[in-house]
C-alpha cells in the first residue's frame, strides 16, 4: 500500500476492511487493498497490455476514481414526497435509480 500511494496519479489508497465500508461494498469480493486514481490518471497493468487502437482518437474514460462519483439522477416525472425526503436527507447510489424510477415517481 505505501509503495501505491507514492506513485505518480494515485489519490487514495485503502485496504479491503475501508475500502469495502467506504463504498458499500461486499468484504469478500476486495482484494487485500484498492488503488484509486486521480482525475488525469487511468489505472491498468501496463500500456504493452492494452490495445487502446479501437478507441480510433477518442478520449479513454476509466471508472470507478473518486472524481466521478457523482452523477446526474434524472427522472422525468416528479418524485413523490417520501422520496424527495429521502433524497434530500441521505447520499444516493447509482443503483437507487432503480427504486427512484419504479417506486418513486408521481
Amino acid at each position: 500500500m505505501a509503495a501505491s500511494v507514492a506513485l505518480p496519479g494515485v489519490a487514495l489508497v485503502l485496504d479491503a476492511a475501508n475500502a469495502a465500508q467506504r463504498f458499500e461494498l461486499p468484504l469478500d469480493r476486495e482484494g487485500d487493498f484498492i488503488v484509486l486514481g486521480d482525475a488525469n490518471t487511468a489505472i491498468g497493468a501496463s500500456k504493452v497490455e492494452h490495445d487502446l487502437s479501437g478507441l480510433a482518437g477518442h478520449r479513454l474514460c476509466s471508472h470507478g476514481g473518486l472524481g466521478e462519483q457523482r452523477v446526474p439522477f434524472i427522472l422525468s416525472r416528479p418524485l413523490t414526497a417520501e422520496y424527495r425526503r429521502i433524497a434530500e436527507t441521505r447520499g444516493l447510489r447509482n443503483y437507487d435509480i432503480f427504486d427512484f424510477a419504479l417506486n418513486g415517481v408521481e
